[in-house]
């Protein structure tokens, strides 16, 4: 049995900003929170300093403990301030819920594969164009050595342990009379032979049944095709187009970014990340490339990598020649992950010329200065101003869905629930399939005690995520659900809807006393989504 010592604990982001990403612990201790810590989170919500992780390696306990941070933290939905977590707990840290992974091992299937020797690529059935960063040798290709079959029958033939100087191959040539050769092989063979190697050449021109799609197919149809298929969630499918796409244009940059898009919905980060670096070896370069790449590598805490990768874009990005969508990306890119620009003079300059030059007509100028606001202010005024400029990028961008979540919590902060929830209704009318304002507003009314009031809105969520089952807010809503059902004393069903939220994998419902057996207070507990009220430190 392989012991503690022989595992990689770590920590991966299921809710929040930075969902996705995977966070390894090492021996020690390790600070959880906003500004100056080791695991910085793009969270209003959390501390500057809000929890201490300690992994004692020889134990394989991981402990933690409440650094008197504002909003507190929540072990799989209950509130507290020290204790043990265990292998599959739910760490909630402001909006951002962490799931506890403390015995797995260390490596993805793609990184076993790269382990052993083999190219990763196999799994898949395809052989990528371009160098892969898991090839085991070098990429450059070893000199061609022309083979032949054929005996060189010589009087003075040397002998197995002579060496053949290039003199002694020439004289070891066998001359031979072609001429006569050909027109002692009988007239009837001939002929045959002649029709033969025509009707090959015949068929060898005909089109391959077999293949006839990807002759027929340009890259714009396969573009077209395979978004069609992601915006429909058949990643699976998609997939198989995009390796067909990568078959039909082996020297062409897209495919592999297409590629690279699905692996990434199928959250095989290794293999994306693999296409889009390919990608980077064929023409045309595409500089979306190195926004999905940095991306990535942050989400797979590579953060040197990540840092490598933006000293090479920022001189094509201000070069003064990109699109305005280039630009847009570039800002989303700093919006997620603001600790890759720490000067905030830098940032306030970049949001204020994406306002006026580089995008005026999109949000995202006014998101990266809101954000700088919320980071390095912490005052009633910062919070109005935040808000102001909000409201800017709001009247270019009336349905973005940032923006409407941040005034939510911008409200909330103001301790005016009445407005935080009439954001929420707007946010409803706006984008009707999107389940976080549906949520959010559940909680607010389940607070409220109004459970009856919820239900509709409940049942709107796992209507829209029917075909989505592992999405997060699908098991959320059940457990929401269940709690309600508690409340309203039917305990059968709150039984029933905790038990499927907690198969689908959400923690506070396997927890939860009445699938444990405990009477549950009549109140229940606090779901670990619920807003808070309180201020933004």
């Amino acid at each position: 049995m392989a012991s503690t010592r022989d595992k990689s604990p770590r920590l991966v982001i299921i809710e929040g900003k930075d969902k996705g990403k995977v966070i390894p612990l090492k021996k020690g201790t390790a600070i959880i929170g906003r500004f100056k810590a080791d695991i910085l989170l793009n969270d209003t919500r959390v501390s500057r300093a809000h929890v201490a992780l300690n992994f004692n390696q020889d134990t394989g306990e991981l402990s933690y403990t409440d650094l008197k941070s504002l909003n507190g933290i929540l072990i799989n939905g209950e509130l507290r301030e020290t204790g043990t977590l265990k292998d599959g707990d739910r760490l909630l840290v402001g909006n951002t819920l962490f799931d506890c992974q403390l015995m797995i091992d260390g490596e993805t299937e793609v990184g076993t594969l790269a382990k052993n020797g083999l190219d990763p690529s196999s799994a898949n059935s395809i052989s990528l164009p371009g160098p892969s960063r898991f090839a085991t040798d070098s990429i450059v290709p070893a000199p061609f050595i022309p083979v032949t079959n054929a005996k060189v029958i010589e009087k003075d033939s040397p002998g197995p342990n002579t060496t053949l100087s290039s003199k002694n191959i020439k004289s070891s040539i066998v001359k031979i009379d072609t001429k006569h050769l050909f027109t002692k092989i009988p007239k009837s063979i001939r002929v045959g032979a002649i029709s033969l190697v025509l009707l090959f050449l015949l068929i060898s021109l005909l089109p391959n049944p077999a293949t006839r799609s990807l002759s027929n197919k340009t890259l714009e149809n396969y573009s077209s095709e395979i978004n069609k298929l992601m915006n429909s969630r058949s990643f699976d499918e998609a997939k198989q187009i995009a390796i067909e796409c990568v078959k039909s244009y082996p020297t062409h940059s897209v495919p592999l970014i297409l590629l690279g898009d699905v692996y990434f919905e199928l959250r095989k980060i290794d293999l994306a990340i693999d296409s889009y670096q390919r990608s980077l070896t064929l023409k045309p370069i595409q500089l979306v490339t190195f926004t999905r790449l940095i991306r990535l590598h942050m989400i797979s805490n590579h953060i040197q990598e990540a840092k490598t990768l933006l000293a090479q874009f920022l001189p094509l990005l201000n070069s003064g020649m990109q699109s305005s969508k280039i630009h847009v990306q570039a800002g989303e890119l700093f919006l997620d992950y603001p600790e890759l620009e720490p000067d905030s003079k830098v940032q306030l300059q970049r949001a204020q010329s994406l306002q006026s030059k580089e995008a005026p007509n999109n949000s995202i100028g006014y998101k990266l200065e809101s954000q700088l606001i919320s980071i390095t202010e912490k005052n009633t005024a910062s919070i109005k101003r935040s808000e102001e400029i909000l409201k800017k990028g709001l009247v270019i961008s009336p349905r973005d869905e940032w923006i409407l979540d941040r005034l939510f919590y911008l409200k909330l902060t103001q301790k005016d629930p009445k407005q935080a929830m009439a954001i929420l209704e707007t946010w409803i009318k706006l984008n009707s399939k999107s389940t976080k304002p549906l949520l959010l507003i559940s909680y607010l009314k389940f607070n409220e005690k109004n459970f009856l009031s919820a239900i509709p809105f409940l049942q709107r969520i796992l209507s829209l995520l029917i075909k989505e089952p592992l999405h997060p807010h699908y098991s959320e809503a059940l457990n929401l659900m269940g709690q309600i059902s508690m409340q309203q004393n039917q305990l059968a069903e709150a039984e029933n809807f905790l038990i499927k939220s907690c198969k689908l994998g959400y923690q506070p419902s396997c927890s939860h006393p009445l699938l444990v057996g405990i009477p549950s207070p009549s109140n229940g507990p606090t779901p670990a989504s619920v807003p808070s009220s309180s201020p933004i430190e």
